[in-house]
């Protein structure tokens, strides 16, 4: 079920191939019943479309937290990152107010996004594992910086948000601490 509340593609998909169906009956027989079943399939894909459009999913909120946090990385908004992190995770807290003053951010991304919902926990736990982009230089010494590998996010959700609980930054596969090597490049 969430595969068709989350992805528009298969909606469209199989309601174009039982539209197509329903239409080839309809021509071949031209038959009021054959009208309506064309006319109900129709109805069910644009009525199933809306719902995946006003449902949103945790995965998807997930993504939009990871988006949204990424976009406040790329603008250099040291505040709009600190609201999408758990404000009781103190290290996750001092990384991003040590590393973020000290870079100049010039874009970031995420791609390659795979999320998955740890079920049954209080409060509801996530990952998210993505190929991230970073792209800038330090302030004081114009070192550039780029970064193009995988990323782990632990998110817990926390009233309706999801915010960042802890993370994970890869480099050819074996954990770094960027906030370390950030603060030796300053």
């Amino acid at each position: 079920m969430s595969l068709l509340l989350e992805n528009p593609v298969a909606i469209g998909a199989i309601g174009a191939v039982a539209a197509t169906f329903a239409g080839l009956v309809f021509l071949s027989r031209r038959s009021g019943k054959s009208a309506v079943v064309l006319a109900l399939v129709l109805i069910a894909t644009s009525a199933l479309l809306t719902v995946e459009r006003l449902v949103v999913t945790d995965r998807e909120q997930i993504e939009t937290a990871l988006h949204d946090t990424m976009a406040a990385i790329a603008e250099n908004d040291l505040q709009a990152v600190l609201d999408h992190i758990n404000p009781q995770t103190s290290t996750v807290l001092a990384d991003a107010k040590s590393a973020l003053p000290l870079v100049q951010v010039n874009s970031a991304g995420a791609s390659n996004i795979e999320t998955k919902i740890v079920e049954g926990t209080q409060p509801l736990i996530a990952s998210t594992y993505f190929r991230g982009m970073l792209n800038g230089t330090t302030k004081k010494r114009g070192v550039r910086i780029g970064y193009f590998d995988d990323v782990l996010v632990v998110w817990t959700k926390i009233g309706d948000r999801w915010l960042i609980e802890s993370y994970m930054i890869y480099q050819n596969g074996i954990p770094i601490n960027a906030t370390a090597r950030i603060q030796s490049l300053k």
